[in-house]
């Protein structure tokens, strides 16, 4: 729905920047067939829930743009751009950049706008799309998540970024920024059916676990790898031919001669180089985090092609490279992910799913991703080893004494989990080796495959 909800929206908006009708379809159509937004629109939708208010905030800057003394409209943006903050933490980018759009807008009206009225609708901007966010941490954490303390509630609202694990510059953050950049577009994973590629992507990212990629689609035939090869060769040759035809023609030149082009024009590309140089920073070949520049990036293309999008080289090259992103993505990317029968994770926890039940406590060092697929399908209680609150052994106690569990088991990853995992992360996992090993002699053997063993606890836990 929420994705549904971005594509009326960003059509809405090319209206307001009277774009030509074909040209609004061609980005509609552009962004839904793009694999980052297609996929986590129906899979997970976290990363399409703020797409909305991201694209009414520039609808609303546009308003701005003609009644800039209208406090209503400074209150509403103040509202969008904290459901976005709020639906993820990555867009308080956004609301900073948004600051820069009112200064865009009052340097060109400040001959005819007051300073006291500038200052005051962006001191009501600022104050309420804090206060909206502030106060919405707070009460969560206080009346939720029961944080009383200041540290208790900061380290609750950093999330992950307190693994300290994230957040650093290294020679290789752009090329893993390119790869998740251009992966939000084009999903790409029939790349991963051939093994030699397959292997240097590998060592690429060795600190990423990359198996169910390589799982997804080791069925495809040569046929299928050499045609999705060949349809994605000529998608790029499309889009690259509009982009030549953009710099040749000039008519980037003309985005200025429209007072909402040249606005939103400034803001789009500030926002993919702010957004960009953060991922690069964060988490760079992630697709999930490029995601909310799809939208930005497709607008962005869209000013520049509004003069000669009438071409009809133009017009023949981006049907072509958007029916060719649809099918590639659909046939390659997103099909195969339709069916437990090409998924890693249900396949590689397939007994434990069939055997496990509600009433069983599993203790785990697999990992977050196996330890949701246990948790959905079979409803078991999971207890992952390599985070743990307050050490793994009170957690034991604790996941005991809460649930009551009719059988426990114990999975030999607890004493050796994924490498991928324990370089990424950089845990130290002696402490779940040693808890492992206490509780060995009262552990049986009751399933193994290539991927770990499981074992049932014997004795009863006091």
């Amino acid at each position: 729905i929420a994705a549904l909800i971005t594509l009326f929206l960003i059509y809405y908006l090319c209206k307001l920047l009277k774009l030509p009708m074909v040209l609004r379809f061609f980005i509609v159509g552009f962004i839904a067939s793009c694999y980052g937004f297609w996929w986590y629109s129906v899979e997970c939708e976290t990363y399409i829930m703020p797409l909305p208010f991201l694209s009414l905030s520039f609808i609303q800057l546009i308003k701005i743009q003609r009644d800039l003394a209208k406090s209503s409209h400074h209150l509403l943006l103040a509202i969008f751009v904290a459901l976005a903050i709020l639906f993820h933490q990555q867009h308080i980018l956004f609301g900073f950049i948004i600051i820069l759009g009112y200064l865009i807008i009052y340097w060109n009206q400040h001959h005819r706008v007051e300073r006291g009225v500038f200052l005051r609708e962006l001191g009501l901007y600022v104050f309420c799309s804090g206060a909206i966010t502030v106060a919405s941490y707070l009460a969560v954490a206080i009346f939720v998540k029961g944080y009383y303390s200041y540290t208790g509630i900061w380290t609750w609202v950093q999330g992950h970024g307190t693994a300290d694990v994230w957040g650093e510059w290294t020679i290789t953050g752009p090329i893993k920024a390119c790869i998740g950049f251009f992966r939000a577009f084009l999903g790409g994973h029939f790349i991963f059916s051939f093994e030699k590629f397959s292997q240097i992507i590998h060592k690429a990212l060795s600190n990423f676990m990359l198996r169910e990629e390589t799982f997804l689609v080791a069925h495809f035939s040569v046929a299928k790898k050499v045609a999705l090869s060949g349809l994605s060769f000529i998608v790029l040759i499309c889009f690259a031919y509009v982009l030549v035809k953009i710099i040749k023609d000039g008519s980037w030149k003309e985005v200025a001669t429209h007072i909402h082009r040249r606005l939103l024009l400034y803001l789009f590309l500030l926002y993919v180089v702010v957004y960009s140089v953060f991922n690069i920073w964060w988490e760079a070949q992630n697709i999930e985090f490029w995601v909310s520049l799809i939208p930005v990036v497709a607008l962005l293309m869209g000013l520049f092609l509004a003069p000669i999008v009438y071409d009809k080289r133009v017009k023949i090259a981006l049907f072509v490279g958007i029916i060719g992103l649809f099918m590639v993505n659909l046939i390659g990317s997103v099909l195969p992910q339709t069916t437990h029968k090409y998924d890693y994770w249900y396949q590689a926890n397939s007994w434990l799913i069939q055997n496990f039940r509600q009433d069983d406590l599993v203790v785990s060092g697999s990992g977050y991703i196996s330890d949701i697929y246990l948790r959905y399908y079979s409803g078991a209680k999971i207890l992952s080893t390599l985070w743990s609150e307050d050490g793994i052994y009170k957690e034991f106690q604790k996941y005991v004494t809460r649930y009551k569990p009719h059988r426990i088991y114990f999975l030999s990853t607890i004493k050796n989990p994924p490498n991928e995992i324990i370089n990424r992360f950089d845990i130290d996992n002696s402490s779940a080796e040693q808890f492992f090993e206490k509780h060995r002699p009262h552990l049986k053997e009751v399933y193994r495959d290539s991927l770990q063993k499981v074992y049932r606890y014997q004795t009863d836990i006091k």
